[in-house]
């Protein structure tokens, strides 16, 4: 949720955080991924989380994904970076729970990439569906009008989003939305499976959905390839966790890490 300035802020991230002294550096650098310590929001700001254990292979690099490459679509995925703890059980669940592994790693991370307010508002987000774009780029779960399920001005707002911008956006798994410029219609589970929607859905920079299985059910971004890997490869890198030392961090999911630690 934004608080009262209209900043997408980070929930459960410790530390202090020194106030934003300007853009971030050009040339070769742009790719570094700096340390929690530098990492400030301003109003407007976008940020996304991306749980890895390639670190290294993502500090300097450009982001790359091949054609074969890609959940649903060839692209780069990130989740929602307005909950920290939400991100770093999703880390926890995918590279150590015993239901997800038999080999448990601890050496990942959770990458913070944060795409500043001229940049979004310039090539990302339209004109007039603005608010919407940025709700569900940066709420994990819930819809405008504060439920837990979309309703019919949910829908209506979606829609209308759907086909003003280059943000695609999926309410849920199950329900059709309109997909493309004409009245195409195709649900996130349609296009996952049947690959239903695949030449309008192309045309999208992000396609956004609730794709995480339970219990982390919460919205993802596929920064499709190639123009949706050109915004992403604008944010600036922040290395806001790390598995092998931020202990303290870790204990906040440790009533999660419990119920979900016996093998299903």
């Amino acid at each position: 949720m934004a608080n009262k300035e209209g900043v997408f802020g980070i929930y459960g991230l410790t530390g202090d955080f020194r106030p934003y002294v300007g853009n971030y550096a050009a040339g070769g650098d742009c790719w570094r991924i700096r340390p929690k310590t530098e990492l400030a929001l301003r109003p407007g700001d976008l940020i996304f989380f991306h749980a890895t254990r390639q670190r290294d292979n993502l500090n300097r690099q450009e982001l790359e994904v091949k054609s074969q490459a890609g959940e649903f679509l060839p692209g780069f995925y990130t989740t929602s970076g307005t909950n920290l703890n939400d991100s770093i059980k999703l880390g926890w669940y995918w590279y150590e729970c015993p239901s997800k592994t038999t080999s448990p790693k601890t050496d990942w991370h959770v990458i913070a990439f944060v795409l500043r307010k001229v940049h979004a508002e310039s090539y990302l987000t339209s004109f007039f569906v603005r608010d919407t774009h940025r709700y569900y780029l940066q709420e994990p779960r819930l819809f405008v009008q504060g439920g837990a399920k979309a309703g019919p001005e949910d829908l209506k707002a979606i829609e209308f989003a759907n086909r003003n911008g280059q943000v695609m956006i999926f309410p849920d798994k199950a329900t059709k939305v309109t997909c493309g410029r004409d009245v195409s219609k195709v649900s996130l589970d349609g296009f996952v499976f049947q690959r239903a929607g695949m030449d309008e859905l192309m045309s999208y920079d992000v396609i956004v959905g609730l794709q995480k299985p339970e219990p982390l059910d919460m919205r993802q971004q596929c920064w499709s390839s190639p123009n949706g890997l050109w915004h992403i490869n604008q944010a600036e890198r922040y290395e806001v966790f790390s598995r092998a030392t931020d202990h303290v961090q870790f204990a906040q999911i440790s009533d999660f890490v419990a119920q979900n630690q016996k093998k299903k």
